[in-house]
Order: C-alpha cells, then sequence, then structure tokens
C-alpha cells in the first residue's frame, strides 16, 4: 500500500510538472514581449534544475524588461509633452 502511494505521488508531481512546462511554454509562445512569462519559465527551469534553460529564459526576461523600462520612460514623456500642449505651454 505505502508503495502504491508512493507511485501514485511521484506519478502525480510528473504530471504537474509536465503540465506546468507546457502551459508556461505557451505562454511565451502566446505573448512573447511579456517579461513576465519568461521570468516564470526561468524559475520553472531553475526548480527544474534545467540550468541552461533557465539562463537562457532569464536573459530573454531582463531584455524584454529593459525594453518595457524604456517603453514606460517614453510613454512618459509623450504624456508629459501632450499635457503641456494642451495647457497652452511653449518651449524657449
Amino acid at each position: 500500500m505505502v508503495l502504491y502511494v508512493l507511485n501514485s505521488s511521484l506519478w502525480l508531481r510528473k504530471l504537474l510538472t509536465c503540465t506546468a512546462r507546457r502551459e508556461l511554454k505557451r505562454a511565451v509562445q502566446l505573448d512573447p514581449k511579456s517579461s513576465g512569462g519568461y521570468y516564470k519559465l526561468a524559475e520553472f527551469y531553475r526548480k527544474a534544475g534545467e540550468r541552461e534553460r533557465a539562463q537562457n529564459a532569464l536573459k530573454t526576461f531582463q531584455e524584454l524588461k529593459s525594453k518595457e523600462q524604456v517603453d514606460n520612460g517614453w510613454e512618459v514623456i509623450q504624456g508629459f509633452l501632450e499635457r503641456t500642449k494642451t495647457a497652452g505651454f511653449r518651449a524657449g
């Protein structure tokens, strides 16, 4: 009985791991520009002991996160310029 429970627990763990891997990979396929998906994928690979894959996913995360920060900064600048234009401010 104990062996059966142990085997079923190992089987369930393996099933959940395969499902998690598939879902995380699918998430980054559906939204390849989302840094969060790559972060979770890197975390999964690290916990699974897949060091090289974890490093690759983390590198992609960092590249996307850096781009998101630049894009967000530009959006802030554009918003500021729009507000100053509508408020009647002029440069110089």
